[in-house]
């Protein structure tokens, strides 16, 4: 899917203002940073919830809750072709599986 530049910087700024505007809040975990990967999905964290969005559209495509607050940003890193979203919840490293 083919995404304009003005999309997918209309998606990321609508992303920044919630992150800092959870942040301002004091929400637990707010404002933590944003990944966006070459495959057209956006991790970030939405009241304390880990979710995947379609960078293209902004449709929730997954969530979860960690289990405890999310204390930095989503990261990502491939092994043997298998594309994995790192996230740190309470001091704890949790690595979450994308489908193949």
């Amino acid at each position: 899917m083919k995404r304009t530049m003005e999309q997918a910087s209309t998606l990321l700024l609508a992303l920044l203002l919630s992150a800092v505007s959870a942040a301002q809040s004091n929400d637990p975990g707010g404002g933590n940073g944003i990944l966006s990967t070459a495959g057209g999905l956006v991790f970030t964290n939405e009241s304390g919830h880990l979710v995947a969005l379609d960078a293209a559209s902004g449709k929730v495509l997954w969530h979860v809750n960690p289990g405890g607050n999310l204390t930095g940003s989503p990261m990502s890193y491939e092994i043997d072709g298998r594309q994995f979203v790192l996230t740190p919840v309470d001091g704890v490293l949790y690595a979450w599986a994308l489908p193949t």
